[in-house]
């Protein structure tokens, strides 16, 4: 309770989402009556509906309904009327605010009805005294009518002079009641030193001086349920004898998670919240338990403070133990937590011990190899480093030619640049360069729409950049009438052509990263997860990677379909890598690579042709491997260490690798399966 003893406080209210300040209504209810009563504030008839049956089913009487008379469209004492004859509470009074000029036509429509209970109608800009006394009417029509008993507890707020005899009969109550005020304190303080049998024994007893024990008895055999999870619960139940096991559910079964016995209440929590049961109660043995429900425990808290008193220590100790026993539970919780943190690290150091010892094993089988290995990293690194160093200096003056290029635009030109050049950029990062042959058909479309002004270059750069329709309706009106056209084209051609030297990086930097990835892999077992990898486009990434080396050879490209295949694409990338960057060395001075994927076999064959001088027949079964290769002075890019980790990724993808050569004319050929063999692992 607190007692304001200086400020002011405001009393506010949930509605919905939101809390609201209590209005005038409010603060008169509490004012003249909120040391007596609970104020209940609903919105809607409906929610007044089912406000009344919680307070109903927690055993909490109504004293007085209060409502406006307009609810929107609805009447208010229409819609309160026929909810208090639905709920048969025909000697609950009705309190109706009214507007001024509709009261007594108010009056006349509740009269009309024949409503049984007792009423008033006031008008809504009443004052505060003459609100406060309607209500006082009604309140005392209500406690000398049905509440009697309690009529010395609330004379207060009630009406003096219509009660004064009454108020002197209950002079004696009021005596009897300090009486039994006393009997509950000195209860509630002598309760705790007793035992939860003694307890039981005073409890029945003083129910037995009220009513028939046998009326609220219940026996339950061992298997039968007393209240079910999930299920409305409106009673308490006191174990007289017996053992009562608590359950809930976990998932699709039910586990124990404590048992009561003598002494102890079950239901507590559903029937004070007036919720549903939280758990489920299963008699353990033969039990018999005392039902109470909320009208008879109110009845006996009326009849019999001292049996108040009892009930009310034996539901606190009920609460009492529950905390207790989940501190407990949550201590063995952590203690358990804590061993099993324990005994986990305990595992994972012993099985790192044991893995790095079956590393040991595994390297010390490899040592001889991977020291073959050292030779050729250098080279199987230079390619893709090599292709790094020169895309950044591309890039970096690309980048420099951009930023001149934007500074001399003109200012629309310089903002429409900004918006089309990162889309380009974006767009050409995350594509592969189109094929010349698609370039050179899309320039000549666009050279009619281009302004005469443009050189023809600018037609070729626009189709270089695959511009959407959109950007294009965008682009061409401005180039008609820009003071620069060729600046514009020329600017947007550099955002493309950074956004290229951007993928070429990552696609080089990626390859560095595939080709280390490759090389431990003689050291431990390949940890690549496999998902649908397309055949075309990873062949066509790697020629693009291998641009440089691929100057003066023509490359010839067959594809038929588009396979997809189940592999890693890191590593299979690095295939096509070894294998056309081999093709591309053969042919010194030009010459002509063919690159084909085909379906095949319900996988995917990838096959690399050239027209070099061929390999030696002698050295067919040896290509395959570490560190050999035919050019002299020792291992390049060529037949060593490329090729031997091309054959261990195909063959762990469950696939197949196989040449042919012959003087002008040398074979790879790759198949993979659309299924990667994880046994073949």
């Amino acid at each position: 309770l607190y007692l304001i003893e200086d400020g002011q406080v405001a009393m506010r209210k949930r509605l919905g989402n939101e809390e609201v300040e209590v209005g005038r209504l409010g603060k008169r209810l509490l004012k003249h009556f909120g040391d007596y009563f609970a104020v209940e504030f609903c919105r809607e008839p409906d929610e007044a509906a089912d406000r009344m049956r919680d307070l109903d089913r927690l055993g909490r009487k109504i004293a007085l309904v209060i409502t406006e008379e307009e609810l929107g469209r609805a009447s208010g004492s229409e819609a309160m009327a026929e909810l208090l004859s639905r709920s048969g509470l025909t000697a609950l009074p009705l309190l109706v605010l009214a507007p001024a000029g509709k009261v007594a036509e108010v009056e006349a429509a509740l009269a009309a009805r024949g409503l049984p209970n007792p009423f008033s109608v006031v008008p809504a800009d009443s004052s505060p005294d003459d609100f406060a006394a309607a209500c006082r009417r009604l309140l005392t029509d209500f406690f000398t009518d049905s509440e009697k008993p309690e009529l010395v507890n609330y004379a207060r707020v009630l009406d003096a002079r219509r009660i004064s005899e009454d108020f002197l009969r209950a002079d004696k109550e009021r005596s009897t009641f300090r009486i039994q005020l006393q009997d509950f304190r000195a209860g509630l303080l002598r309760s705790p030193w007793k035992s939860d049998e003694e307890m039981v024994e005073q409890i029945v007893s003083r129910i037995a001086a009220i009513t028939d024990v046998e009326s609220v008895r219940r026996r339950y055999s061992p298997g039968e349920a007393i209240l079910r999870e999930g299920q409305p619960n409106s009673s308490l139940y006191l174990i007289e004898d017996g053992q009562v096991a608590m359950r809930k559910r976990l998932g699709n079964e039910e586990v124990e998670v404590g048992r009561l016995g003598k002494g102890k209440f079950v239901g507590v929590l559903s029937f004070v919240e007036g919720r549903d049961s939280f758990t489920s109660a299963v008699a353990v043995e033969r039990t018999t338990a005392l039902r109470i429900t909320a009208p008879e425990l109110n009845r006996f808290f009326n009849s019999d403070v001292g049996l108040a008193a009892l009930l009310f220590n034996q539901m606190l100790r009920a609460a009492a133990a529950r905390i207790r026993n989940q501190t407990e539970l949550q201590l063995t919780v952590n203690r358990l937590n804590s061993q099993i943190r324990r005994e986990r690290d305990e595992l994972r150091a012993a099985l790192d011990k044991r893995g790095r010892a079956r590393m040991k094993l595994v390297e010390s089988e490899k040592l001889a190899v991977l020291g073959q290995l050292v030779a050729g990293i250098a080279h199987e690194l230079n390619n893709p480093v090599a292709s790094l160093e020169r895309g950044a200096e591309q890039l970096a003056d690309t980048l420099l030619d951009l930023f001149q290029g934007v500074e001399k635009l003109d200012p629309a030109d310089a903002e429409l640049a900004a918006s089309l050049g990162l889309s380009v950029l974006e767009r050409t990062m995350r594509s592969e360069p189109l094929p010349l042959a698609r370039v050179r058909s899309a320039a000549r479309e666009m050279e009619p729409r281009l302004s005469r002004r443009l050189p023809s270059s600018a037609a070729r750069m626009l189709a270089e950049m695959a511009l959407e329709p959109s950007e294009l309706d965008r682009l061409l009106p401005r180039l008609a009438s820009s003071p620069s056209p060729e600046a514009l084209v020329r600017v947007l051609h550099d955002y493309h052509l950074v956004g290229r030297g951007l993928r070429n990086i990552t696609v080089g930097s990626e390859r560095i990263e595939n080709l280390v990835r490759s090389l431990r892999s003689y050291a431990r077992p390949d940890t690549g997860e496999a998902e649908d990898y397309d055949v075309v486009q990873g062949v066509e990434d790697t020629l693009v990677i291998l641009a440089h080396k691929l100057k003066g050879v023509e490359v010839e490209r067959r594809y038929e379909g588009r396979p997809v295949v189940s592999a890693v694409a890191a590593r299979m990338n690095q295939v096509w890598t070894n294998i056309i960057a081999n093709a591309a060395e053969a042919l010194d001075s030009g010459g002509r690579i063919v690159v084909e994927v085909r379906e095949a076999d319900g996988g995917a064959e990838v096959a690399v042709e050239d027209d070099g001088p061929g390999i030696p027949p002698e050295h067919l079964d040896r290509i395959w491997d570490i560190n050999f290769t035919t050019r002299k002075g020792g291992a390049s890019f060529g037949l060593g260490l490329g090729l031997a980790i091309s054959r261990e990724i195909v063959e762990s993808h469950g696939g197949r690798i196989s040449v042919e050569s012959r003087p002008g004319r040398t074979r790879f050929t790759v198949f993979l399966p659309s299924t990667r063999d994880t046994e073949a692992d």
